[in-house]
């Protein structure tokens, strides 16, 4: 039996003849908590917490100690802290196979009082995923790497986000259903040759940001892509009478769809999801700004 202690409970997992503890100071236990074969056992622990466990009562007493590569663990994902605020996503152990379905990884994640944003895709973070289907990544995400979602053979679509600024070798090995990759990111971030495959190269649709194509198609190993399409244009954000330019008119406009009650998404100048006085006045900050 795999036990999982958190800081105050266990939780059972089916394997085999190991523990692992995601209590940063090692709990006190009972000297018979984990029976006789404890010699015989391998404990995992918290990254950067061994030396802890294996000065501790009872738990320096199991066969093995390691630690885990990553440092916590919020909703269904894996971190590990990579700077004083800042967190990359990984796997949660050598077995892999560690998410499935669709993953929604956030711009910033809290744990024990401390907020961190999410900036890396660690090396091998999706590898051997098989029944990975989707993941939506936030715009904090600037590099991705190596072997990250290697093998994830039921991977149909990907979408990079915006701030990326480089993926690693062979990131998307192996992803055999992978069909349609979405990079919106205007400056090509870098890759390597092996980073897609030939069958991505010559059967994958690319998708880039409006204006972008050319960029993409003298881009270093972007340019072996065959496929590549334009995204449609972005309005651009205050211009709400969608002239091209945030001016005296865009007030105007935004006057006018609260007088007539249009919710439209364009009006929305604040994100609050309503319109109201509150867009008139995003609207005059960025007119300031220009």
């Amino acid at each position: 039996m795999r036990t999982t202690a958190g800081t105050n409970s266990f939780v059972e997992f089916p394997t085999s003849s190991s523990i692992t503890c995601l209590a940063k100071n090692p709990p006190t236990v009972s000297p018979y908590a984990f029976g006789p074969g404890i010699a015989d056992m391998t404990l995992y622990v918290r990254k950067g917490c061994k030396a802890a466990y294996e000065a501790a009562n009872y738990w320096k007493n199991f066969g093995k100690i390691e630690e885990l590569p990553y440092h916590f663990k919020v909703g269904k994902v894996y971190y590990q802290v990579t700077g004083e605020n800042t967190v990359s996503v990984v796997n949660r152990d050598a077995n892999y196979y560690t998410y499935w379905s669709q993953v929604t990884i956030p711009a910033t994640v809290t744990y024990e009082g401390i907020t961190y944003t999410v900036t890396k895709i660690a090396n091998l973070a999706f590898f051997k995923c098989p029944e990975l289907i989707r993941v939506i990544m936030p715009s904090t995400i600037t590099s991705i790497g190596n072997r990250s979602f290697k093998d994830c053979t039921r991977l149909t679509n990907i979408t990079l986000p915006e701030n990326l600024q480089s993926i690693g070798v062979y990131a998307f090995d192996g992803c055999t259903a992978l069909t349609d990759i979405t990079c919106l990111s205007e400056e090509p971030p870098s890759i390597d040759y092996t980073t897609f495959t030939e069958s991505h190269y010559q059967g994958a649709n690319l998708y880039v940001p409006s204006g972008c194509k050319s960029a993409y198609r003298f881009a270093n190993v972007w340019e072996l892509f065959s496929d590549v399409f334009e995204l449609p244009a972005k309005n651009k954000k205050g211009d709400t009478n969608l002239d091209g330019v945030i001016d005296i008119a865009d007030v105007v406009a935004v006057l006018n769809a609260m007088a007539n009650d249009l919710d439209d998404e364009q009006f929305k100048v604040n994100d609050d999801d309503v319109v109201d006085i509150a867009d008139v006045v995003a609207v005059l900050n960025l007119m300031a700004q220009q």
